[in-house]
């Protein structure tokens, strides 16, 4: 054997000797590293998830209530007409009334303030409405109460034009003694205290006639007779609707108005 193979010989003992303890090493070392290296922990199991509400579908908001009441505001016409609702302001011409005024009879009235449409005067003050008093009624003292009305059909311009119009009335000056009805008549207002303060004193006024002819028993028996003549004269008296001149009346147009004047 030559001192070349007793040195390779010498080396591959060296390294089977050497490889466990190289080995143990290595063991070692892994251990510390995983025991330095901190343990993961576990994932957290998934919790059960909380029950979500439904949602409702969004709802469409609704129109809210007509602020106006229904009480119209504005309304729409041609550029050429007056609409539906335009006021007349009038004052009355002429005395007339449910006594001495016929149905048929025409009346005429004093507009008073100008009626406009886009700036422009249609109808200027100073110009005369025109029409006929119609649907005449009497009234009685405890039966009916009287009414008429005032139904315009024209006004005349200051150039002597005229357009044709229908409207009618919706109030007068005449709060106290009268009141508009629906259709436009003018009725008389009752007095009902007023009316059995009259029926009161006719019956004392009798009383005391009899009081004066006859003592007690007089006062008793004037008391009827004077009640019962002058209640039965105060019956007949109609109660009657009276529209003076120079009354303040206002119309309100029923159908539009064309602003076309005729000649």
């Amino acid at each position: 054997m030559t001192k070349l193979h007793l040195a390779a010989a010498t080396l591959l003992a060296a390294a089977f000797i050497a490889a466990p303890a190289h080995a143990q090493t290595t063991a070692r070392n892994t251990t510390l590293v995983a025991e330095m290296t901190p343990a993961t922990a576990p994932a957290p199991e998934p919790r059960p998830s909380a029950a979500i509400p439904d949602i409702p579908a969004p709802v469409h908001a609704t129109a809210l209530p007509d602020p106006d009441a229904n009480i119209v505001t504005y309304v729409p016409s041609a550029p050429n007409e007056l609409p539906i609702g335009t006021l007349l302001k009038a004052r009355m011409n002429e005395t007339v009334s449910t006594k001495n005024t016929l149905t048929g009879t025409p009346f005429t009235a004093e507009v008073e303030d100008p009626i406009l449409r886009d700036g422009k005067v249609i109808i200027p003050a100073g110009a005369t409405l025109r029409g006929t008093v119609t649907d005449i009624h009497g009234g009685a003292r405890l039966f009916g109460r009287a009414s008429l009305v005032l139904t315009p059909d024209s006004v005349l311009l200051p150039d002597g034009t005229h357009y044709i119009l229908h409207a009618r009335t919706i109030d007068t000056d005449m709060y106290r003694t009268t009141q508009i009805a629906q259709n436009g008549s003018i009725i008389t207002k009752d007095h009902t205290k007023q009316e059995a303060g009259i029926l009161t004193l006719t019956a004392g006024s009798g009383a005391a006639a009899g009081a004066v002819f006859g003592g007690v028993p007089g006062a008793l028996i004037g008391a009827g007779v004077g009640a019962g003549v002058s209640t039965a004269h105060w019956l007949r008296q109609d109660r009657q609707t009276i529209v003076p001149a120079e009354t303040h009346v206002v119309f309100s147009l029923t159908t539009s108005m064309p602003m076309i004047p005729l000649h």
